[in-house]
């Protein structure tokens, strides 16, 4: 074999491993340009396309499906794709992660039947930090019985995500809305306008930031 047969042999090997991640970005940059532009039915027929299930897996559609139904406050779809997961095979990990993710948007609907669900499981997966911050999130808004141990755990929640690297405006903007929650249940309305303001500043874009608006 000549040096240029080799060549020629080593660079279609390269292109052959090259292509599938070159499929992957591809698929993944269309669905954030359609997520960007609010384009959801385009969302969607990224990720219940066979292409998209084939390359990430199962779990990763419904993962997607889960984030964009958090992003439009779709609480029918949201607990449709949630249930799939929980009544699905995935891993405890998959499973933890998606119900962990989501229990505040169903404490915060009110929706008994999910956040019990959600609950039972995170009692026997989760672990202790993580179910305990998930009680007291309950306790703060649904029976409205936070003591002042469960302000800390939200608090301290709050401090520690805002020394994270990256972009978690939705997550803080959330712990403040419960914090902001919380301080009016109780009369005080001198920190419930400041941590409400902090989040809808947070929560822009958001269906959350009229709702918090309306509020203050």
């Amino acid at each position: 074999m000549t040096f240029q047969q080799y060549l020629m042999l080593f660079l279609l090997i390269m292109m052959a491993l090259a292509f599938p991640y070159y499929i992957r970005a591809n698929v993944k940059t269309r669905l954030r340009k359609c997520n960007e532009k609010n384009d959801i039915e385009g969302s969607l027929k990224i990720l219940d396309g066979r292409l998209y299930s084939y390359l990430f897996g199962k779990y990763a559609v419904l993962w997607g499906k889960i984030q964009l139904f958090m992003a439009t406050n779709d609480m029918e779809r949201l607990a449709e794709t949630l249930n799939a997961v929980i009544d699905g095979r995935f891993s405890k990990k998959e499973k933890n992660q998606a119900i962990s993710t989501t229990f505040f948007f169903f404490v915060d609907a009110q929706d008994k039947e999910m956040w019990e669900k959600q609950l039972k499981f995170l009692k026997d997966s989760a672990k202790a930090e993580e179910y305990e911050f998930d009680r007291a999130m309950f306790r703060m808004l649904v029976d409205h019985s936070a003591t002042e141990d469960d302000v800390e755990i939200i608090k301290e929640k709050l401090d520690a995500l805002k020394n994270v690297k990256g972009n978690h405006s939705s997550q803080i903007g959330i712990m403040e809305y419960m914090l902001g929650v919380h301080y009016s249940d109780n009369g005080n309305k001198h920190e419930a306008k400041r941590y409400l303001r902090d989040a809808r500043l947070h929560l822009k874009d958001t269906p959350y930031h009229s709702k918090i608006k309306k509020m203050l």
